[in-house]
């Protein structure tokens, strides 16, 4: 007997709760929520974390064993007026206060001592096990690091515009079965 799917009826050959979520094999999805976030964030000349509140993202697992896996797509700059070293760092903690990870994404290295500006599209992802079912938050703080920096989120430059372009980040976040 075929199986018919229809936008009128449904699937012809499943029934109501005939796939449990035990039924799957460990490492499938069961959950994928995304967001994308526009809102520009500025920073200048501070190595405090900074808060990227559009940036944080719930999910509920269903499960306490399940994994999230968050795979993020982050616009971001840096730029610095002499030389030297600087950086965009990001952190995401659970819940505001365990760190699931903290990284450097963008590196700029001036040798000759003018200002010069770093953008660039960056992704980075992560891997936690929350050990819960209540609805996890998954916090985003941003900072420059290394010296006279402005940095940001869904900025080209410096504080200033963007020719008109609408920059985005996206954010995904997967639940996996374990």
């Amino acid at each position: 007997m075929p199986t018919i799917i229809s936008g009128d009826t449904g699937v012809n050959q499943i029934t109501a709760g005939a796939i449990e979520r035990a039924d799957l094999p460990a490492g499938s999805v069961i959950q994928v929520v995304q967001k994308q976030v526009t809102t520009k964030y500025s920073t200048s000349n501070s190595d405090a974390w900074q808060s990227a509140g559009d940036f944080n993202f719930a999910i509920t697992p269903s499960s306490a064993s399940s994994i999230i896996v968050g795979l993020y797509s982050i616009y971001g700059y840096c730029d610095h007026s002499g030389g030297g070293v600087s950086n965009l760092a990001l952190r995401i903690q659970r819940n505001g206060s365990t760190t699931v990870k903290e990284t450097n994404v963008l590196v700029r290295y001036v040798t000759d001592g003018y200002r010069t500006d770093l953008a660039a599209a960056t992704s980075f992802n992560f891997v936690d096990s929350p050990g819960s079912t209540s609805s996890t938050n998954y916090v985003f703080n941003y900072r420059a690091n290394l010296g006279n920096v402005d940095c940001g989120l869904n900025r080209m430059y410096a504080f200033t515009t963007e020719f008109g372009f609408q920059i985005a980040s996206h954010l995904i976040l997967l639940e996996i079965a374990s």
